[in-house]
Protein backbone atom coordinates (compact mmCIF):
# COMPACT_ATOMS: atom_id res chain seq x y z
CA UNK A 1 0.00 0.00 0.00
CA UNK A 2 1.51 3.06 -0.99
CA UNK A 3 2.35 5.71 2.11
CA UNK A 4 -0.12 8.74 0.50
CA UNK A 5 -2.83 6.40 0.51
CA UNK A 6 -2.72 5.21 3.46
CA UNK A 7 -2.40 8.25 5.16
CA UNK A 8 -5.51 9.44 3.31
CA UNK A 9 -7.38 6.19 4.49
CA UNK A 10 -6.39 7.07 7.74
CA UNK A 11 -7.63 10.04 8.32
CA UNK A 12 -10.78 9.70 6.32
CA UNK A 13 -11.58 7.08 9.12
CA UNK A 14 -10.67 8.71 11.79
CA UNK A 15 -12.96 11.80 10.79
CA UNK A 16 -15.33 9.58 10.82
CA UNK A 17 -14.66 8.49 14.28
CA UNK A 18 -14.50 12.35 14.75
CA UNK A 19 -18.07 12.26 14.25
CA UNK A 20 -19.15 8.75 15.63
CA UNK A 21 -18.25 9.75 18.78
CA UNK A 22 -19.58 13.37 19.06
CA UNK A 23 -22.80 12.01 19.56
CA UNK A 24 -22.85 9.69 22.61
CA UNK A 25 -22.08 11.47 25.17
CA UNK A 26 -25.10 12.00 27.60
CA UNK A 27 -25.65 10.88 30.52
CA UNK A 28 -27.05 7.49 30.94
CA UNK A 29 -29.28 5.25 33.10
CA UNK A 30 -31.33 2.42 33.01
CA UNK A 31 -34.76 2.92 32.32
CA UNK A 32 -36.00 -0.82 33.88
CA UNK A 33 -36.64 -1.87 37.37
CA UNK A 34 -34.05 -4.41 38.68
CA UNK A 35 -36.09 -7.68 38.43
CA UNK A 36 -34.93 -9.21 42.01
CA UNK A 37 -32.93 -7.52 45.22
CA UNK A 38 -32.13 -10.78 46.63
CA UNK A 39 -29.99 -11.91 43.59
CA UNK A 40 -29.26 -16.14 44.26
CA UNK A 41 -27.48 -16.97 40.68
CA UNK A 42 -24.83 -15.14 39.38
CA UNK A 43 -23.10 -15.29 35.86
CA UNK A 44 -19.59 -14.40 34.85
CA UNK A 45 -18.90 -14.38 30.75
CA UNK A 46 -15.58 -13.13 30.17
CA UNK A 47 -13.42 -12.99 26.90
CA UNK A 48 -9.44 -13.38 27.85
CA UNK A 49 -6.49 -13.75 25.50
CA UNK A 50 -3.37 -13.81 27.41
CA UNK A 51 -5.21 -14.79 30.44
CA UNK A 52 -5.25 -11.58 32.45
CA UNK A 53 -9.40 -10.98 32.18
CA UNK A 54 -9.87 -14.21 32.80
CA UNK A 55 -7.81 -14.31 36.00
CA UNK A 56 -10.40 -11.04 37.16
CA UNK A 57 -13.34 -12.85 36.02
CA UNK A 58 -12.92 -15.84 37.71
CA UNK A 59 -11.82 -14.06 41.16
CA UNK A 60 -14.70 -11.83 41.00
CA UNK A 61 -16.87 -14.95 40.52
CA UNK A 62 -15.04 -16.55 44.14
CA UNK A 63 -15.49 -13.06 45.87
CA UNK A 64 -19.28 -13.89 44.96
CA UNK A 65 -19.48 -17.30 45.87
CA UNK A 66 -17.91 -16.04 49.21
CA UNK A 67 -21.12 -14.29 49.62
CA UNK A 68 -23.71 -16.98 49.13
CA UNK A 69 -24.17 -16.40 45.66
CA UNK A 70 -24.29 -19.32 43.60
CA UNK A 71 -22.14 -18.48 40.29
CA UNK A 72 -21.17 -19.85 37.30
CA UNK A 73 -17.92 -18.19 35.63
CA UNK A 74 -16.26 -18.81 31.73
CA UNK A 75 -14.72 -17.46 28.97
CA UNK A 76 -17.91 -16.91 26.18
CA UNK A 77 -16.16 -18.81 23.90
CA UNK A 78 -16.75 -21.94 26.24
CA UNK A 79 -20.55 -21.21 26.57
CA UNK A 80 -22.61 -23.68 25.11
CA UNK A 81 -26.70 -23.65 26.94
CA UNK A 82 -26.28 -21.52 29.16
CA UNK A 83 -28.97 -18.64 28.90
CA UNK A 84 -28.30 -15.75 30.59
CA UNK A 85 -32.44 -15.29 31.65
CA UNK A 86 -31.76 -18.00 34.35
CA UNK A 87 -29.82 -15.53 36.54
CA UNK A 88 -30.05 -12.87 38.68
CA UNK A 89 -26.90 -10.86 38.08
CA UNK A 90 -24.64 -11.05 34.85
CA UNK A 91 -21.22 -10.00 34.97
CA UNK A 92 -18.98 -9.22 31.71
CA UNK A 93 -15.40 -8.87 31.20
CA UNK A 94 -13.00 -7.90 28.16
CA UNK A 95 -9.93 -7.00 27.38
CA UNK A 96 -9.86 -3.65 26.02
CA UNK A 97 -8.59 -4.08 21.87
CA UNK A 98 -7.61 -1.42 20.07
CA UNK A 99 -9.72 1.11 22.51
CA UNK A 100 -12.42 -0.35 22.38
CA UNK A 101 -14.11 -4.02 22.92
CA UNK A 102 -13.32 -6.61 20.76
CA UNK A 103 -15.58 -6.75 17.41
CA UNK A 104 -15.99 -10.41 18.03
CA UNK A 105 -16.91 -10.00 22.01
CA UNK A 106 -19.39 -7.30 20.91
CA UNK A 107 -20.88 -8.90 18.09
CA UNK A 108 -22.12 -12.03 20.30
CA UNK A 109 -22.95 -9.78 23.22
CA UNK A 110 -25.46 -8.79 20.44
CA UNK A 111 -26.92 -11.73 19.83
CA UNK A 112 -27.58 -12.61 23.78
CA UNK A 113 -31.17 -12.72 24.57
CA UNK A 114 -33.41 -9.90 25.97
CA UNK A 115 -32.56 -9.57 29.76
CA UNK A 116 -35.55 -7.21 31.00
CA UNK A 117 -34.21 -6.26 34.33
CA UNK A 118 -30.99 -8.21 34.66
CA UNK A 119 -28.59 -6.21 36.83
CA UNK A 120 -25.40 -6.29 35.30
CA UNK A 121 -21.69 -4.84 35.91
CA UNK A 122 -18.91 -4.75 33.37
CA UNK A 123 -15.23 -4.65 33.59
CA UNK A 124 -12.41 -4.40 31.54
CA UNK A 125 -8.78 -5.26 31.49
CA UNK A 126 -6.24 -2.88 29.56
CA UNK A 127 -2.79 -2.72 29.30
CA UNK A 128 -0.01 0.35 30.41
CA UNK A 129 -1.18 3.46 30.95
CA UNK A 130 -4.19 2.49 28.46
CA UNK A 131 -6.39 4.21 26.19
CA UNK A 132 -10.47 4.77 25.97
CA UNK A 133 -10.94 3.60 29.09
CA UNK A 134 -14.29 4.93 29.92
CA UNK A 135 -15.48 5.01 26.47
CA UNK A 136 -15.16 1.41 25.95
CA UNK A 137 -16.71 0.57 29.26
CA UNK A 138 -19.69 2.69 28.36
CA UNK A 139 -18.84 0.86 24.91
CA UNK A 140 -19.77 -2.37 27.13
CA UNK A 141 -22.72 -1.06 29.49
CA UNK A 142 -24.42 0.01 26.32
CA UNK A 143 -24.72 -2.85 24.41
CA UNK A 144 -25.74 -4.82 27.77
CA UNK A 145 -27.97 -2.05 28.36
CA UNK A 146 -29.46 -2.70 25.03
CA UNK A 147 -30.30 -6.02 26.05
CA UNK A 148 -32.66 -4.54 28.82
CA UNK A 149 -30.06 -5.15 31.26
CA UNK A 150 -29.62 -2.65 34.38
CA UNK A 151 -26.17 -1.72 34.75
CA UNK A 152 -25.26 -1.44 38.36
CA UNK A 153 -21.06 -1.72 37.93
CA UNK A 154 -18.19 -0.86 36.24
CA UNK A 155 -14.50 -1.36 36.56
CA UNK A 156 -11.25 -1.14 35.22
CA UNK A 157 -8.09 -3.02 35.67
CA UNK A 158 -4.75 -2.44 35.07
CA UNK A 159 -2.12 -5.35 33.60
CA UNK A 160 1.13 -4.91 31.69
CA UNK A 161 0.88 -4.51 28.28
CA UNK A 162 0.05 -7.38 25.50
CA UNK A 163 0.41 -5.70 22.38
CA UNK A 164 2.91 -7.50 20.51
CA UNK A 165 4.60 -4.33 18.43
CA UNK A 166 5.28 -2.13 21.52
CA UNK A 167 8.77 -4.70 22.43
CA UNK A 168 9.44 -6.19 19.21
CA UNK A 169 9.83 -3.09 17.94
CA UNK A 170 12.19 -2.18 20.49
CA UNK A 171 10.37 -0.31 23.55
CA UNK A 172 10.44 -2.86 25.87
CA UNK A 173 10.87 -0.42 29.11
CA UNK A 174 7.00 0.72 27.40
CA UNK A 175 5.84 -2.90 28.83
CA UNK A 176 8.39 -3.82 31.65
CA UNK A 177 7.27 -0.65 33.53
CA UNK A 178 4.11 -2.56 34.66
CA UNK A 179 5.47 -5.95 34.75
CA UNK A 180 4.40 -6.13 38.44
CA UNK A 181 0.91 -6.15 37.69
CA UNK A 182 -1.26 -7.42 38.18
CA UNK A 183 -0.69 -7.65 42.00
CA UNK A 184 -2.50 -7.88 45.22
CA UNK A 185 -4.01 -4.14 44.79
CA UNK A 186 -5.03 -5.17 41.46
CA UNK A 187 -7.03 -8.06 42.86
CA UNK A 188 -8.18 -6.08 45.89
CA UNK A 189 -9.68 -3.75 43.49
CA UNK A 190 -11.72 -6.85 41.79
CA UNK A 191 -13.00 -7.72 44.34
CA UNK A 192 -14.49 -4.36 45.43
CA UNK A 193 -15.59 -4.35 42.41
CA UNK A 194 -17.54 -7.78 42.86
CA UNK A 195 -18.93 -6.73 46.49
CA UNK A 196 -20.29 -2.93 44.69
CA UNK A 197 -22.04 -5.12 42.03
CA UNK A 198 -23.72 -6.96 44.67
CA UNK A 199 -24.41 -4.68 47.11
CA UNK A 200 -25.61 -2.40 44.04
CA UNK A 201 -28.16 -5.02 43.35
CA UNK A 202 -29.04 -5.56 46.30
CA UNK A 203 -29.86 -2.20 47.03
CA UNK A 204 -31.81 -1.19 43.60
CA UNK A 205 -29.15 0.94 42.91
CA UNK A 206 -29.05 1.74 39.68
CA UNK A 207 -25.42 3.09 37.78
CA UNK A 208 -25.57 5.90 35.76
CA UNK A 209 -22.49 6.96 33.00
CA UNK A 210 -21.56 9.15 30.79
CA UNK A 211 -18.75 9.17 27.88
CA UNK A 212 -15.65 11.41 28.00
CA UNK A 213 -13.92 12.72 25.19
CA UNK A 214 -10.61 11.07 24.85
CA UNK A 215 -8.50 11.91 21.60
CA UNK A 216 -7.40 8.27 21.58
CA UNK A 217 -10.67 7.19 20.65
CA UNK A 218 -10.74 8.78 17.27
CA UNK A 219 -8.62 6.08 15.98
CA UNK A 220 -10.15 2.93 17.49
CA UNK A 221 -11.73 -0.18 16.46
CA UNK A 222 -11.92 -0.28 12.69
CA UNK A 223 -9.40 2.46 12.00
CA UNK A 224 -6.76 1.08 14.11
CA UNK A 225 -7.68 -2.49 12.84
CA UNK A 226 -7.52 -1.36 9.17
CA UNK A 227 -3.84 0.74 9.96
CA UNK A 228 -2.64 -2.71 12.06
CA UNK A 229 -3.15 -4.78 9.42
CA UNK A 230 -1.92 -2.80 6.36
CA UNK A 231 1.25 -2.72 8.77
CA UNK A 232 0.98 -6.67 8.73
CA UNK A 233 2.31 -9.27 6.42
CA UNK A 234 4.40 -12.73 6.29
CA UNK A 235 1.12 -14.01 8.56
CA UNK A 236 1.19 -18.07 8.83
CA UNK A 237 2.36 -20.81 10.73
CA UNK A 238 5.73 -22.22 10.77
CA UNK A 239 4.72 -26.24 9.99
CA UNK A 240 8.67 -27.43 10.87
CA UNK A 241 8.06 -25.80 14.84
CA UNK A 242 4.78 -26.32 15.12
CA UNK A 243 3.53 -28.58 17.98
CA UNK A 244 -0.26 -28.60 17.50
CA UNK A 245 -1.19 -27.54 20.37
CA UNK A 246 -3.90 -25.69 18.73
CA UNK A 247 -3.50 -22.43 21.26
CA UNK A 248 -3.73 -20.37 17.97
CA UNK A 249 -6.93 -22.05 16.80
CA UNK A 250 -8.67 -21.52 20.63
CA UNK A 251 -7.25 -18.13 20.57
CA UNK A 252 -8.90 -16.97 17.59
CA UNK A 253 -12.11 -15.08 17.88
CA UNK A 254 -12.98 -15.36 14.82
CA UNK A 255 -12.11 -18.53 13.04
CA UNK A 256 -9.44 -17.41 11.07
CA UNK A 257 -6.51 -20.12 11.86
CA UNK A 258 -6.47 -23.11 9.94
CA UNK A 259 -3.82 -24.52 11.75
CA UNK A 260 -3.98 -27.82 9.42
CA UNK A 261 -2.71 -26.05 6.37
CA UNK A 262 -0.35 -23.63 8.17
CA UNK A 263 -2.38 -20.63 7.25
CA UNK A 264 -4.45 -17.81 7.87
CA UNK A 265 -7.31 -16.10 6.22
CA UNK A 266 -6.13 -12.57 6.45
CA UNK A 267 -9.16 -11.08 5.65
CA UNK A 268 -11.36 -12.68 8.52
CA UNK A 269 -8.27 -11.82 10.68
CA UNK A 270 -8.65 -9.09 13.39
CA UNK A 271 -5.65 -8.47 14.40
CA UNK A 272 -6.48 -9.26 17.70
CA UNK A 273 -2.71 -10.73 17.63
CA UNK A 274 -4.16 -13.80 19.99
CA UNK A 275 -2.51 -16.85 18.03
CA UNK A 276 0.93 -14.66 18.23
CA UNK A 277 0.71 -14.33 22.00
CA UNK A 278 -0.57 -17.41 22.93
CA UNK A 279 1.74 -19.62 20.64
CA UNK A 280 4.50 -21.32 22.91
CA UNK A 281 7.24 -22.11 20.74
CA UNK A 282 6.74 -19.46 18.17
CA UNK A 283 5.76 -20.98 15.37
CA UNK A 284 2.67 -18.82 14.26
CA UNK A 285 4.81 -15.97 12.36
CA UNK A 286 3.32 -12.77 11.80
CA UNK A 287 5.80 -9.36 10.41
CA UNK A 288 4.65 -6.41 11.93
CA UNK A 289 6.51 -2.95 9.76
CA UNK A 290 9.00 -6.24 8.25
CA UNK A 291 9.93 -7.23 12.10
CA UNK A 292 8.99 -10.50 13.22
CA UNK A 293 6.45 -10.06 16.39
CA UNK A 294 7.52 -11.75 19.27
CA UNK A 295 4.58 -13.22 21.22
CA UNK A 296 3.74 -12.85 24.81
CA UNK A 297 4.46 -15.70 26.14
CA UNK A 298 7.67 -15.73 24.96
CA UNK A 299 8.45 -12.13 25.96
CA UNK A 300 7.05 -13.33 29.55
CA UNK A 301 9.80 -16.05 29.21
CA UNK A 302 12.53 -13.84 28.11
CA UNK A 303 12.37 -11.66 30.84
CA UNK A 304 11.40 -14.31 33.72
CA UNK A 305 7.86 -13.04 34.14
CA UNK A 306 5.45 -14.82 35.57
CA UNK A 307 2.14 -13.65 36.12
CA UNK A 308 0.17 -13.75 39.72
CA UNK A 309 -2.68 -15.29 40.48
CA UNK A 310 -4.53 -14.23 43.53
CA UNK A 311 -4.95 -17.17 46.13
CA UNK A 312 -8.85 -16.88 46.44
CA UNK A 313 -9.86 -17.94 42.98
CA UNK A 314 -12.99 -19.72 41.90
Amino acid sequence: MKRRNFIFGLGALALGSIYCGAVMSEEKIAVYPIKSLAPVRALVLYFSQTGHTGIYGELVAATLAKRGIQVQALDYRKVEKVNPVDFDLLIVGTPINYMEVPTAFNKWLAHLPQMNGTPAAAFVSFGGKGSNVNNTLCMLLDSLAAKGCVPVAQAAFCNMSTYAPTWSLGNEARTLAYRHLPNEETFSQVRSFAAAALENTRAGRKLSYKREFEFSGLFKGGVSIWASKALTSNHHIDKSICIDCMQCVESCPVGAVNQKAGSINTDKCVACLGCVNNCPVGAMNMSYMSKKLLGFKRFCEGHNIVIMHPQDKA
